[in-house]
């Protein structure tokens, strides 16, 4: 940005120095989201294994009840808890999502959990000790 044009925003008062703060923080967030996406989407020696052992993977798909809960079925199994972020086929806004979200899986040995937490933050992506399928509600 030219220093002229920063000079005239700040002296008209359409743009402060807070406003570079939350634009900073926010690119923070997305490099932070992107981050997590990819490591949440890149394979893993154990996720190849299981894939290698079915003849046929199906894809993760949505769903929306009647009471607009927006539901992540996870066909595909995977170690750790699922955040919407980075996701492109979501069918609603991020933004319109609550913040609660509920988990029930069932893990590689069978055993069924369940689990209600917040979705957005460091824990979004949180692993968990066993592979599991299932699904998550928001």
């Amino acid at each position: 940005m030219d220093a002229s044009v920063l000079r005239q925003c700040l002296e008209s008062g359409r743009y402060s120095l807070f406003d570079e703060n939350r634009v900073l923080q926010r690119r923070s967030d997305k490099r932070q989201r992107l981050k997590w996406a990819k490591e949440v989407t890149s394979k893993s020696p154990e996720n190849e294994t299981v894939l290698k052992c079915t003849e046929e993977v199906r894809q993760d798909t949505w769903e929306q009840d009647s009471s607009a809960q927006v539901i992540r079925v996870h066909h595909v199994p995977r170690y750790q808890l699922f955040s919407p972020v980075g996701i492109l086929d979501c069918p609603v806004d991020l933004r319109t999502l609550g913040l609660e979200r509920v988990t029930h899986g069932c893990d590689s040995n069978g055993h069924r959990w369940y689990n209600k937490d917040f979705w957005p933050g460091t824990r979004g992506h949180a692993k968990m000790s066993n592979l599991w399928t299932g699904k998550t509600i928001f």
